[in-house]
């Protein structure tokens, strides 16, 4: 039996209409692209302890837009799939082309401050329960804040949903055509034990970014008084 390749996919780009180069500014000593980068490979190491056992192999990988400044930026530093500006799910396509990849995980640029449990968590349930497509972003019953956006799509939906999906929207936004034809395909819906939906965690516009740094902040000097409380070997995050 061969391993399945399962890989992250970081939507990614500099041009955002509300926010330019929002990819780029930092929150602490990281820009929020690097944050989200070190989040999925925190989320890949925990997946690849149980691969022997498991039978996949997990990476990562950024999806920009051909030519953005993100591809000389991070060259070397994770692998980089580059594909047309609007048409994210020909990028997700080619994704998994190139990886030859059984499973994606769709982690996008504007959510900085998603926990790498949550990517872990939801993945482990798409493959244990042999499911085409989980998530913790279905609006009706949604749990987790808007920012720890969080999807797991088999290649075989994806590849479907590439041939089918024909409108900007659907090509635009990857998962809506999927989500809206779930017949014949197993769906799965991760909800969380607190209902905390109502907290927006995302970063799309300069607003929001200033209140994602004085959270992140407030987070940071909390960790600070643990520390003097413990000491630094006795302080973790979840």
């Amino acid at each position: 039996m061969s391993d399945k390749i399962i890989t992250i996919g970081i939507q990614a780009r500099s041009t955002s209409q509300r926010f330019p180069n929002k990819v780029h500014e930092k929150i602490g000593n990281k820009t929020i692209l690097q944050r989200i980068i070190d989040t999925c490979k925190d989320a890949e190491s925990y997946l690849n302890r149980y691969s022997h056992k498991n039978r996949y192999k997990v990476n990562t990988a950024v999806l920009c837009p051909v030519g953005d400044p993100i591809v000389k930026k991070y060259s070397g530093e994770v692998d980089i799939v580059q594909g047309p500006e609007h048409d994210v799910l020909s990028r997700y396509s080619n994704l998994a082309d190139r990886f030859n990849s059984s499973y994606v995980v769709r982690v996008t640029a504007d959510c900085p401050l998603i926990p790498s449990y949550v990517i872990s968590s939801i993945t482990m349930k798409a493959i244990y329960n042999n499911c085409d497509y989980a998530s913790n972003v279905e609006p009706h019953c949604r749990t987790t804040p808007d920012g720890w956006d969080c999807e797991v799509f088999s290649a075989s939906l994806l590849r479907y949903t590439d041939a089918q999906a024909k409108d900007k929207y659907d090509r635009e936004h990857v998962t809506t055509w999927m989500r809206d034809n779930k017949k014949g395909w197993k769906h799965l819906i991760v909800v969380n034990h607190i209902d905390l939906s109502m907290h927006k965690l995302s970063v799309d516009t300069p607003e929001e970014y200033a209140r994602i740094v004085k959270e992140y902040e407030s987070v940071q000097n909390k960790l600070e008084v643990a520390r003097s409380i413990v000491g630094s070997d006795n302080v973790h995050r979840l």
